[in-house]
């Protein structure tokens, strides 16, 4: 990740140049109606997890809901819900109907509606690298396109995508005889590597391995918060999926309705958020990582670099192939933007 080094006026001057832009784009698509005198604005965000699956709610989400909270003075009201009311799968339509201001999502969770999103993990750079490349701007296009009603205002870009295994590959990274848990969007490149892929829900991923229903799993999630540890013993590196990345999508008519000054609050709010958010997944990674080694799990390394050439060649072929297959009016125009702008591996 390339480190921000920026002059103070600088920053601020292309922070509000951001802001701007982001108010002109939201404010160009629906009439923005006044909030009552008086009346605080209060939103409802839902998120596809609790703290204890996921530290992205503490690291990203709640620190985000407080500084908009302290920052709006009483005027916007944000909590948040976690998924018992309605799981992380099933959060898109609520979101797009209003009946949530938001969701803290993944692009995972969104396949069957607006599965391009899952593309931001196949990005390798900074959000606010990518706000200014353009990315976000083809997101929002995208976004409208099908409908969904929603704005894609902020990136959390994360720790890697984690493979543990109980056993080695015989060579390389051949997964052949290997059965691995993993979601359908991580589908094609496990099955590129010879792999047959089991869809099971992470509440029971610990049983299914300690029974041998599969032999390995492929997931954003903790490992040793999920004690995938004690059922595994190999952590495959480098992780091909090098930046796991959460996002805050905003009900558009909600954006719409808020004053310019409040919208200006939740942006500013989110982007510092994101310029803090990847170290600390970094380092959480570093310290788990330590004690998972400490523990008896082993590093499994790719080797040599031919292979590992050849790997990361295979995971951008088979994965841009899988987003243009999915979506044939954005998929090209993302893999466009990504090789232009240098934002990922090819």
């Amino acid at each position: 990740m390339k480190e921000e080094k920026t002059l103070p006026k600088f920053a601020g001057l292309v922070c509000s140049v951001i802001i701007l832009a982001i108010l002109l784009l939201s404010g160009a698509h629906a009439q923005q109606r006044p909030v009552p005198v008086g009346e605080p604005v209060k939103w409802t965000i839902i998120s596809g997890w609790l703290p204890q699956q996921s530290a992205g709610v503490e690291i990203f989400l709640i620190p985000w809901v407080e500084k908009v909270n302290k920052a709006a003075g009483g005027r916007l009201i944000v909590k948040w819900a976690g998924p018992e009311a309605t799981p992380a799968w099933q959060q898109f339509k609520p979101v797009r109907d209003g009946v949530y201001d938001g969701h803290y999502t993944h692009g995972a969770y969104n396949m069957g509606d607006t599965p391009l999103l899952s593309a931001c993990d196949l990005i390798v750079a900074s959000a606010s690298e990518r706000r200014a490349a353009g990315w976000f701007d083809l997101m929002n296009k995208m976004l409208e396109a099908k409908r969904a009603n929603q704005i894609h205002l902020l990136e959390e870009v994360g720790w890697p995508n984690h493979t543990v295994l109980k056993r080695k590959p015989k060579q390389g990274l051949d997964l052949k005889g290997f059965k691995i848990r993993t979601t359908p969007y991580m589908n094609p490149f496990y099955t590129a590597l010879g792999a047959s892929c089991i869809s099971i829900p992470m509440g029971e991923v610990y049983s299914a391995l300690e029974k041998g229903v599969v032999d390995g799993v492929g997931t954003g999630s903790s490992v040793k918060d999920m004690k995938l540890n004690e059922v595994t013993k190999y952590i495959v590196e480098p992780s091909f999926f090098e930046n796991v990345t959460c996002m805050l999508n905003i009900n558009r008519d909600s954006w719409n309705r808020l004053p310019d000054d409040l919208k200006e609050i939740v942006i500013k709010a989110g982007m510092e958020v994101e310029k803090t958010c990847h170290e600390a997944w970094v380092e959480k990674w570093e310290r788990e990582k330590k004690e998972l080694l400490k523990g008896g799990m082993e590093i499994y390394q790719v080797s040599p670099k031919e292979e590992m050439a050849r790997l990361r060649k295979l995971f951008a072929e088979v994965m841009w192939a899988e987003e243009i297959k999915l979506d044939p009016e954005f998929g090209p125009k993302a893999k466009e933007l990504a090789m232009v702008k240098k934002l990922g591996a090819f």
